[in-house]
């Protein structure tokens, strides 16, 4: 087709719409959704020749790499356009794009570091080896000048400190999320966490990061003592998810003395292992000396069974909210006086009406009325009123 009958601004506009490139920080390019974008963008690019640089300008704006191969071509497309490709770069997503437990070399694929984006905000980078040596990432640091936005998901690196050189390279950087990434020599001792600290503070890196997601590693490894004044006082938003209760242990060294402007935490766990002998003081206590949070939410997988439940109520809950005085009469209002809202979200398969009562049971009745609980029903977070529920058992 040579041309369109409609307004070329209005096909635009459209175009547009379906790249996203209208959202202010760029978020994450999800494997099915970018798939379905890069290939929309490509049948509008084939379509006729009013669309042709338009749906080409947007395709270089949120670039998707899938393959090694990609890379490669890629890094050629830019060298051999770099005016064309430079100004344009607002996203970028790598992914290795292989199975479980396999990962495409960073090595092998350097030279897209190279290139400085002055205008990319956005960094996703999924299944990737960064096998990088220190000398080769020093020289690519300009490559990570502008990112506001840096995701790591099923990454690989050699040491946590290994992965911290990438993530200070970021001096712009605003929201960070590190999901499920492999780190082959775990062992953070105490000594060496107090180095990263001091190490981050001389440079003054992540003096910009507000929000922080962690998932999986490197915080939830017995032998990793990571606390989290390694990443940015100016955290506000910080949500973290455990595999299990037994590794939510070094939370409250992570939480320790970091985070002074923290005001939303979000902690998932998938699995709240009642029959461990390990005991972990309760989530929420670990949030205390936090005053200034003002949102708490709680998402676990609870094991309400009759060989979860002990004299003082659900072991599943206990090790949420802890049992009843157990504070010594230390105030949960007084530790922490701009909370305004408590939410957990408990499992629609274990009596979720009981975990509740318990729950408000052990809240101070002045907190009580900022109790929000939920259950997950077909993928949806649902309101519950436990209350509720339990006349309607009754009846």
């Amino acid at each position: 087709m040579q041309g369109c009958p409609l307004p070329i601004e209005l096909c635009e506009t459209i175009m547009e719409d379906v790249s996203n490139t209208s959202w202010s920080h760029y978020p994450r390019m999800h494997s099915r959704r970018g798939d379905i974008r890069q290939r929309t963008l490509c049948a509008c690019a084939l379509t006729c020749r009013a669309w042709r640089y338009p749906a080409q300008r947007l395709l270089r704006m949120l670039p998707r790499l899938a393959r090694p191969q990609s890379i490669a071509q890629f890094v050629a497309s830019v060298r051999g356009d770099p005016d064309g490709w430079k100004p344009l770069v607002r996203a970028l997503r790598i992914d290795g794009g292989l199975k479980a437990k396999q990962y495409m070399s960073m090595a092998l694929g350097s030279d897209i570091l190279m290139p400085p984006f002055p205008c990319l905000q956005s960094l996703d980078v999924s299944a990737v080896k960064f096998d990088l040596r220190p000398t080769l990432l020093h020289m690519r640091r300009s490559f990570f000048a502008s990112i506001r936005n840096l995701f790591l998901e099923r990454c690989w690196f050699d040491t946590v400190p290994a992965m911290f050189d990438i993530i200070w390279s970021c001096p712009e950087l605003v929201h960070l999320e590190i999901l499920y990434c492999e780190v082959r020599n775990e062992d953070l001792p105490l000594a060496k966490d107090a180095q990263l600290f001091s190490i981050r503070s001389r440079r003054g890196a992540c003096e910009k990061l507000t929000r922080l997601r962690i998932e999986g590693r490197p915080i939830g490894n017995s032998t990793t003592y990571l606390s989290g004044g390694v990443f940015s006082p100016a955290v506000t938003q910080l949500q973290v998810r455990f595999t299990d209760i037994t590794t939510a242990k070094n939370l409250a060294h992570f939480l320790h003395d970091s985070f002074p402007a923290l005001r939303a935490f979000k902690v998932l766990v998938s699995e709240l292992d009642t029959r461990s002998g390990y005991t972990p003081p309760a989530l929420l206590h670990m949030l205390t000396e936090h005053a200034y949070v003002e949102t708490i939410v709680i998402h676990a997988e609870h094991d309400f069974t009759g060989s979860s439940y002990a004299g003082d109520g659900p072991v599943c809950c206990q090790r949420l909210v802890g049992k009843p005085g157990e504070r010594d009469g230390r105030s949960l209002r007084a530790l922490l006086p701009r909370l305004r809202k408590l939410s957990f979200r408990l499992s629609d398969e274990y009596s979720p009406e009981l975990c509740a009562a318990y729950i408000e049971s052990v809240v101070e009745p002045d907190l009580r009325g900022i109790l929000e609980f939920f259950v997950y029903r077909q993928g949806v977070s649902l309101p519950f009123d436990h209350k509720r529920a339990t006349g309607l058992a009754q009846t």
